[in-house]
């Protein structure tokens, strides 16, 4: 399991690493670069899964217990 990612601003472009929480994905967050709310977009169960390179640990388990891993 992947617990942390790379989060991409998308106004800013800035990334920053971060811890994802096992438990529950945050649909927003602020950028701590420009200050700008980071959304989820619409479709995307939180801001991980919109704007990093891994997806949160809830995805994670749910595709890793499709059809075989």
């Amino acid at each position: 399991m992947i617990l942390t990612a790379t989060l991409t601003c998308p106004a800013c472009g800035h990334t920053t690493r971060e811890a994802m929480p096992e438990g529950y994905s945050p649909v927003e967050c602020v950028c701590p670069s420009c200050a700008s709310p980071i959304i989820a977009k619409s479709g995307e169960c939180c801001v991980f899964c919109a704007y990093s390179d891994a997806y949160c640990p809830p995805r994670q388990r749910l595709r890793d217990g499709c059809c075989g891993g």
